[in-house]
């Protein structure tokens, strides 16, 4: 969003509520990836585990760019 024009308070309420959803969004797909790893340890311990965590990295990095 362009905040150049916006008050002060405006702007920051527009980037607590995007940051808020980023949240929301991050902890939706940590659940799935829990979820995913819990699974995938029950069929492969170890590959699973690097995996999931990898995929973590990845969209922690991905999201905060």
């Amino acid at each position: 969003d362009n905040h150049i024009f916006k008050w002060v308070d405006e702007a920051f309420s527009d980037e607590i509520q995007q940051l808020d959803y980023q949240v929301q969004m991050l902890e939706e797909e940590v659940q799935v990836l829990k979820a995913t790893i819990t699974s995938g340890l029950k069929i492969m311990k170890g590959g699973c585990l690097i995996l999931g965590l990898g995929v973590v990295v990845v969209v922690g990095i991905l999201m905060y760019k």
